[in-house]
């Protein structure tokens, strides 16, 4: 897939095309590994035998067919006068080249995009292509810059982070909707206690709206959602992860749940009598363990040792035992025992003669991870090993599940919450919190946003091949968080449980920016009292500063509109301006010319917020009496239903 999005191919590969088609490819030479090289040829030989197509074969045999028959691709090209693409990041190269063909008659070709949301580089996608149109003298270049989505808080933070990125075409965001949102940073100083958050969050958030389709968790990779989803059951609130299943019902899952479920049986097997039922759950557990993460026996010596310990004749023998005794069999007849038998022997012999009870469920896995490697394992045997250390993630997220809960314990919870199946809590037609990764929620909005595990190390997190460099890694790893908060409509909380946050909010300076969402909240809200300063300095030099800074004239003049009465923003208003004018005539005799200017810019702009306010104002459907009534998810909230008019006709200052 990586080959072919990067018109790349082997050289048998690149011989196979047709002539025509050789110039827009580059051979991979595969020389750090030739046998790779030859895994991929007897793969494409094998497709081709069986006339079989995946989607980027249908990709790359149309962009080769353009290539190679240019009387083809001129007839093809001449059928389309205008070609719109949107999305445009997330085109790789083979689909580029396409679009050139295609648009070869016309050169009337509009595409629509974002780089700064190229998350997709796993499959080619490129900023890049974006910035070769912007360089191009050819190319008529239309910014959108404001932002209709968001309140202030998600646009402010989301412009912060992404601006740290070096590739990426130059650019600001305005946002335009009114302080009707929050911005929420937090530390957690456990993965329970931000889960038992995140239930708080959502059940505060279905109260004031009535349902929870308003929130979705965004996450980076499944091995995050154990916590989570136990405090979403423990709360009974409805979930849904979309393309994924539960955490309880997840392959690595299952793994780990065998062992652990076979210490418990083999405990009650060996202090009381077990019915037929457990007898066989013995048997499966044993079954789904014998050749993972190692084939420690064959089929049928690990049913004899199974036969031999159920037998309890002439008294009950342990497991352990039974594998000793298989093991000295071994060495007697071959001459060496089975190392994997006795790593099997020396995990459960940890836990011989101790109850379910009296040992917690996070030192059996810990140990299980110590023993039996079975954590290795999994990465080795999933499809590439960057998804399988993902994968592998599944036993810190189970030792932070269980916490201090005994084995017994834990398995019954687990058991409790398969039989609940937590996706089912509702009927179908149930409205339910999403539970998505950041690529599943791209082009997707939602009014709250929370992001978890937001930590120190979350750049370490591969999102593409190895190829690549580190920074374009964590530029991409950038743009996946940036994704993620600008999903938000309202509120975006973001958590993390390390001792500092992720590089990339602590970069962007996250305290100021929620320092400050919330001090510009209170002032267009008309709370002035919940300030820590009403001083005129205050005010100018920081407030209406940052405001200026982060292009925020329109939301400000917008908030005025919408949550406040004509009388109480100018009330609002002349208690600002006379703070700001005393302060500057006390000020000038010593200020220079070029702070005075300054200040004179800063005061015309704060000018300029209200009188766009009071016209915002007059342009309403609606009249004061219903501002203060509104709810804050109400669909009116948002801002302005005629706000494009407004803006597209207002000869007053953008505040760009």
């Amino acid at each position: 897939m990586q080959l072919k999005g990067d018109m790349l191919a082997t050289e048998w590969m690149h011989n196979a095309l047709p002539e025509g088609a050789r110039p827009y490819f580059d051979v991979e030479t595969f020389s750090h590994n030739p046998s790779l090289e030859v895994l991929i040829d007897t793969y494409e030989d094998q497709r081709s035998q069986s006339r079989l197509l995946g989607f980027d074969d249908l990709m790359i045999g149309a962009t080769t067919f353009l290539a190679s028959e240019p009387i083809l691709r001129q007839q093809l090209s001449a059928k389309y006068e205008f070609i719109l693409v949107d999305e445009y990041q997330d085109v790789n190269k083979a689909q580029n080249m396409m679009l050139q063909f295609l648009d070869e008659q016309s050169s009337n070709m509009m595409v629509i995009g974002d780089d700064d949301q190229t998350i997709y580089e796993w499959r080619g996608a490129r900023p890049d292509f974006i910035k070769q149109k912007l360089s191009d003298n050819s190319w008529t270049t239309y910014k959108l810059s404001r932002n209709f989505r968001s309140s202030p808080g998600p646009v402010i933070l989301a412009s912060q982070v992404i601006e740290k990125n070096e590739n990426r075409a130059p650019k600001k965001m305005m946002a335009m909707m009114p302080f009707t949102g929050r911005l929420d940073i937090r530390r957690f100083h456990s993965v329970r206690e931000q889960s038992d958050e995140i239930a708080s969050i959502i059940k505060s958030v279905q109260i004031e709206t009535g349902s929870y389709d308003n929130i979705v968790i965004l996450i980076r990779q499944y091995a995050e959602t154990p916590c989570i989803e136990q405090a979403l059951i423990a709360n009974n609130i409805p979930y849904e992860i979309p393309d994924s299943k539960p955490f309880y019902f997840r392959r690595e899952t299952q793994f780990i749940l065998d062992y652990l479920s076979l210490l418990v049986l083999e405990h009650k097997r060996l202090t009381s009598a077990i019915n037929s039922a457990d007898e066989e759950a013995y048997k499966i557990a044993v079954a789904g363990i014998y050749v993972r993460p190692k084939t420690y026996m064959k089929r049928t010596d690990m049913l004899g040792v199974v036969e031999r310990a159920l037998s309890n004749s002439p008294k009950p023998k342990s497991l352990t035992d039974c594998l000793e005794e298989y093991n000295s069999n071994i060495e007697d007849s071959r001459g060496r025992r089975s190392e994997p038998v006795d790593d099997l022997i020396d995990f459960f012999s940890c836990f011989a003669g101790k109850s379910p009870e009296s040992i917690t469920a996070a030192e059996v896995i810990s140990e299980l991870d110590k023993k039996t490697g079975l954590r290795q394992w999994i990465i080795d045997t999933s499809v590439h090993p960057k998804v399988g250390s993902i994968r592998a993630q599944i036993f810190e997220a189970l030792i932070d599940y269980a916490e201090d809960d005994s084995l017994d314990a834990f398995l019954k919870q687990i058991e409790r919450v398969k039989s609940l199946n937590a996706t089912e809590i509702r009927g179908k037609a149930e409205p339910r919190v999403k539970i998505l990764t950041v690529f599943k929620a791209k082009g997707l909005e939602f009014p709250v946003v929370i992001v978890p595990n937001m930590n120190s190390a979350q750049m370490d997190i591969p999102a593409i091949p190895s190829s690549v460099s580190s920074s374009s890694a964590q530029e991409e790893e950038r743009r996946i968080f940036y994704v993620a908060m600008t999903r938000a409509i309202h509120d975006l909380h973001i958590f993390y449980t390390s001792n500092e946050p992720s590089t990339y909010l602590t970069e962007a300076s996250y305290k100021t920016v929620e320092k400050y969402i919330g001090e510009c909240s209170a002032v267009f809200k008309g709370n002035l009292a919940l300030l820590e300063e009403d001083s005129g300095s205050y005010y100018l030099e920081k407030l209406l500063a940052h405001m200026y800074k982060y292009q925020v004239g329109n939301a400000c003049a917008r908030s005025w509109s919408r949550l406040l009465s004509e009388d109480r923003q100018a009330s609002v208003y002349s208690q600002l301006k006379n703070e700001i004018l005393g302060y500057v005539e006390q000020q000038t005799p010593s200020a220079s010319v070029k702070t005075q200017e300054a200040w004179t810019k800063l005061i015309e702009f704060l000018d300029n917020i209200n009188e766009s306010s009071i016209k915002f104002r007059s342009d309403l459907p609606d009249s004061d009496s219903a501002q203060a009534e509104r709810g804050r998810f109400s669909p009116e909230s948002c801002g302005d239903r005629d706000i494009f008019d407004v803006i597209l006709e207002s000869e007053q200052e953008d505040f760009e």
